[in-house]
């Protein structure tokens, strides 16, 4: 933006963070360290359980299900709408004691939402952008297929909410695999799967201090 690039970025926050818990909001209105500070998990057997309970006399809604985050504090800044939701009466309002329930992925999800506008983006340097990203990891209890049953998905939704069209745009991710020992490890490519793996150097994983190999 007129010259100037935008970035947020984290690795082990050794020098900081650019990302906080929560919606973007108005500043003076963040609250990084409260109530944003955790994420949701439900499963689809509590979804389809509260689909079918919701109404009956000594049902217990999940915690998740009942404080699931889909609507934001509007005088503090947040949008409206967050947390995907399934809406049965139509009224554009999350009622789960009305029957209505998370609009997730898989046979487990865990929901949380952050952003980049809290503070000063002490592990990268980089500008603000005013991000907020919501994001859903999720897996499939699959008996019948090894490989999805242990895959852990991962699904982001990066909403720009400042006044800004940021052009030349580029989304990433930094993972840290190690296999044991770290320091002998190796990272790989599989071009035709659009995959990458992590691997040992050799054929002896050796241990040190605090780390099996």
């Amino acid at each position: 933006v007129s010259g100037q690039v935008h970035l947020a970025a984290e690795r082990f926050r050794q020098s900081g963070r650019d990302y906080w818990a929560g919606p973007i909001a108005n500043q003076g209105h963040y609250d990084p360290f409260g109530s944003w500070n955790r994420v949701w998990k439900v499963t689809k057997a509590e979804i389809d359980q509260h689909m079918t309970d919701w109404n009956q006399s000594g049902y217990v809604t999940p915690e998740a299900i009942l404080n699931w985050p889909a609507h934001g504090k509007i005088l503090k800044g947040e949008a409206a709408t967050l947390a995907p939701f399934v809406d049965v009466n139509g009224d554009g309002l999350y009622n789960p004691t009305e029957g209505e329930y998370p609009k997730v992925r898989g046979d487990m999800a865990i929901y949380s939402i952050y952003n980049d506008d809290y503070g000063q983006h002490g592990e990268s340097g980089g500008l603000r952008l005013k991000l907020e990203v919501h994001q859903m990891a999720y897996a499939f209890e699959c008996s019948m297929d090894e490989a999805l049953s242990n895959t852990i998905f991962l699904h982001f939704k990066v909403i720009n909410r400042s006044t800004t069209t940021y052009t030349n745009s580029y989304l990433g991710f930094w993972s840290d695999g190690d296999l044991g020992n770290g320091i002998d490890d190796y990272v790989a490519c599989d071009v035709t799967r659009g995959a990458y793996y992590f691997l040992n150097g050799d054929a002896d994983d050796q241990s040190t201090t605090n780390i099996t190999g």
